[in-house]
């Protein structure tokens, strides 16, 4: 039967049979012609057009044929790849070719050599993407805000960052550059002071990545004065070595030395000279600043007195209207004082608590007080006097006094009432927090 005299599509095969006597039997069957046969069809192919990879990807082929399908090519520049059985997939080790653009030409053939064809460009990326951190610099001491700068790099185009403290991750973001500087404020305090790894870990779009680290000292904890050389009103003359001693997590960087608020020296020294004759005599304020090496800075401050004209300093003293030191009510103190040239000030304190002060005039004072000591509860108490002069020399007494406003208590062994006979011993005790004077 020449199937080409008729159209494709179903066709209808009757065939009967004739014997001797005429007799018949007959078969029908379906046919369907086809004498029309179509190039193959790609469907589809798993990669797009500019698509990154790296490593092994594997690119699938789905495509149809009406007769069969009897093979699928694949060609990278000269280098060819078949499969010959469905489904079509192709195994290709990007790192067998340079980085960059390659062209994927996709051929399918049916059983008769008809071919369809199609192409991909993929970017071919097995390079790792470079950075490198240009501040801080690495074993540098940071505190506060710290600015972080990196750069970054990839042959093909980047993807993201991440910044790590140690093993915390402190930052990410997104890059869709194939160049980048990059800066991040890194907040110190949001951290406990330390030595630290700070890690710039940077990725392409195929996730290939490299990281730089360098170690920093975060510092945000000032310096400790532990001692000054001089005390609190001291007097001094001449020139004077002033050393400090104090302390720091991460070193001392230097002292900045201010006499009556203008700065008098900057030294990286722990001690320095103080040469009293280029100032007036009298009382100067003396503040010390000690600066780590990242500017943290702690400082102390005092009074001190410039003494070059041999003036004394001022003598004192009191005395309380008491017995045996107990006191009780009001109760009357005596306060002395003299100077060789002329007084400044009086200051009188009860347990280091200022109650009485004074302006003073001329070279002797003497003057009488009275204080309320029910103010206070019966008990010791510590009486300082301080007594300066005009160029601000202290001169102080000290001595104690007992609180006394309460009686004695007293007991007896028999009772309100009780009716005695014969001899009775009657026993009274009496007590007090000072002694019983008689009863």
């Amino acid at each position: 039967m020449d199937t080409t005299s008729y159209p494709d599509g179903e066709h209808k095969l009757k065939a009967t049979a004739y014997d001797t006597q005429n007799q018949t039997s007959s078969i029908q069957i379906t046919l369907y012609f086809d004498n029309i046969d179509n190039p193959p069809t790609i469907n589809s192919v798993s990669v797009y057009n500019n698509q990154i990879v790296s490593g092994t990807v594997v690119v699938s082929v789905n495509c149809s044929d009406d007769k069969c399908i009897s093979k699928v090519q694949l060609q990278i520049e000269s280098t060819n790849y078949e499969d010959t059985s469905s489904p079509y997939q192709f195994t290709i080790n990007t790192k067998d070719f340079s980085d960059g653009e390659h062209v994927l030409t996709i051929t399918v053939f049916d059983t008769i050599g008809q071919t369809t064809s199609t192409s991909r460009t993929l970017i071919f990326d097995n390079t790792p993407p470079k950075v490198s951190i240009s501040t801080p610099l690495n074993n540098q001491i940071i505190n506060k805000t710290q600015n972080v700068n990196f750069y970054c790099e990839d042959n093909i185009k980047l993807s993201y960052y991440e910044i790590y403290l140690n093993e915390t991750r402190i930052s990410t973001s997104t890059l869709n550059f194939s160049s980048a500087s990059v800066s991040y404020t890194l907040n110190t305090y949001s951290v406990s002071d330390g030595t630290y790894t700070l890690r710039v870990r940077v990725y392409d779009k195929v996730l290939n990545n490299s990281y730089a680290k360098i170690k920093i000292f975060i510092d945000n904890t000032p310096p400790v004065i532990n001692s000054v050389s001089l005390y609190n009103e001291q007097i001094i003359s001449d020139t004077i070595n002033v050393s400090v001693s104090a302390t720091d997590n991460f070193g001392i960087k230097e002292l900045k030395v201010y006499i009556d608020n203008n700065l008098y020296q900057q030294t990286n020294l722990t001690s320095f000279d103080i040469n009293t004759t280029n100032f007036s005599d009298g009382e100067h304020s003396l503040k010390i600043e000690v600066y780590d090496n990242v500017s943290n800075f702690t400082s102390t401050q005092t009074v001190v007195v410039f003494n070059n004209s041999n003036d004394q300093p001022p003598s004192c003293y009191l005395n309380f209207s008491s017995t045996n030191g107990v006191v009780s009510g009001n109760v009357k103190v005596y306060i002395y004082a003299e100077d060789d040239k002329q007084l400044k000030s009086l200051q009188l304190f009860v347990n280091n608590i200022l109650i009485i002060t004074a302006s003073l005039t001329g070279k002797v004072f003497s003057s009488t007080y009275t204080i309320n000591t029910k103010q206070y509860q019966d008990g010791d108490y510590s009486i300082l006097l301080k007594v300066k002069d005009s160029l601000g020399q202290l001169s102080t007494f000290y001595t104690f006094v007992k609180i006394d406003n309460t009686g004695p208590t007293i007991s007896t062994n028999i009772n309100e009432n009780e009716v005695l006979s014969n001899i009775k011993i009657i026993t009274i005790t009496a007590s007090d927090i000072n002694d019983i004077s008689y009863l």
